[in-house]
């Protein structure tokens, strides 16, 4: 004896069969829920719940800032690689002797020359002292 007729029976399993579809895809989506949480409310207030406009554009922001990142690591790896290049030509640089002796250059002239004491002692004839002296400050001695 039959309490369903087939027809009944069929859409009734067909329903179920599309709850539980439902419930899965949830359940996937959200880890943290278990399949008993979701009822009809859950999943009405989820489709009529309004997204915040500042948080609609999340999960594009979230890969566009993926994007970025990894663009960034292999910036950063090519950037290593370079700098490994450059320390490695700075050890042969050291590591070799140049034949060409470098020229010394002095960052500016000394104040006071052979001029300038000439004409001070030229000036002061007889104070030697004082000579002495003038020749220290320009620093000629």
């Amino acid at each position: 004896m039959k309490f369903l007729q087939d027809a009944v029976f069929t859409a009734m399993k067909q329903a179920s069969d599309n709850w539980s579809k439902i419930v899965n895809s949830i359940t996937q989506g959200n880890p943290d829920m278990k399949p008993e949480e979701v009822t009809p409310e859950v999943v009405i207030e989820a489709m009529t719940r309004e997204e915040d406009p500042a948080s609609a554009d999340l999960a594009t922001q979230l890969a566009a800032a993926q994007a970025d990142v990894s663009k960034k690591e292999g910036e950063i790896q090519s950037l290593t690689a370079q700098l490994a290049t450059a320390n490695s030509e700075i050890k042969e640089l050291k590591g070799t002797s140049s034949e060409e002796e470098p020229e010394v250059k002095a960052d500016g002239e000394i104040t006071g020359g052979e001029s300038d004491i000439k004409e001070f002692a030229s000036k002061n004839a007889g104070n030697t002292a004082a000579i002495m002296a003038e020749a220290k400050r320009t620093n000629f001695i």
